[in-house]
């Protein structure tokens, strides 16, 4: 994403929370934060992170094709994958549509009990760019699904190789 955006850093308010955000749906990332846009880079980094089994993907089949039409069909956007409470993982991308909400869900695999585990500077472009709020009413500046599949369009091929070898 080429515009310079808020970013929001707010532990008082998010430990307290306990992740409302991140056990809903996990900040998506954005190539940018994988290397891009070094092709290589972003495919090295990728592989990595799917090899550690705390990312996955999510999809968008919607309306950014309206935007730009020559783009067409499933758009994968890299996000970290979901616990379930039983110590399994979940990766939407092989249950069949979207992202899968277990019966049990503990969310982000990077939240822990006194928040997440990540540095700030290393978190998901979703989660850095989300204004926090006491009344667990997050507000996302950080663009929505068509934003996020149009940042990821371009990267497709290198999110397929990194699969490849994984």
């Amino acid at each position: 994403m080429s515009k310079t955006l808020p970013v929001f850093q707010d532990s008082a308010i998010c430990t307290p929370c306990g992740g409302h955000c991140c056990k809903t749906i996990p900040g998506m990332t954005m190539p940018e934060d994988w290397g891009a846009p070094d092709m290589t880079t972003v495919t090295g980094r990728l592989k990595e992170a799917f090899a550690s089994g705390r990312y996955s993907l999510n999809w968008w089949e919607g309306e950014s094709w309206r935007e730009q039409p020559e783009l067409h069909g499933k758009v994968f956007i890299v996000a970290p994958a979901v616990e379930d409470g039983e110590g399994d993982t979940e990766y939407p991308d092989n249950v069949g549509g979207g992202w899968f909400a277990p019966p049990v869900r503990l969310g982000c695999t990077f939240l822990k009990s006194d928040g997440c585990e990540l540095g700030f500077d290393s978190r998901p472009h979703g989660c850095r760019t989300l204004e926090p709020s006491i009344m667990g009413n997050c507000k996302p500046h950080g663009g929505g699904m068509a934003e996020f599949a149009l940042a990821w369009a371009p990267y497709q091929e290198a999110i397929a190789m990194a699969r490849a070898n994984t």
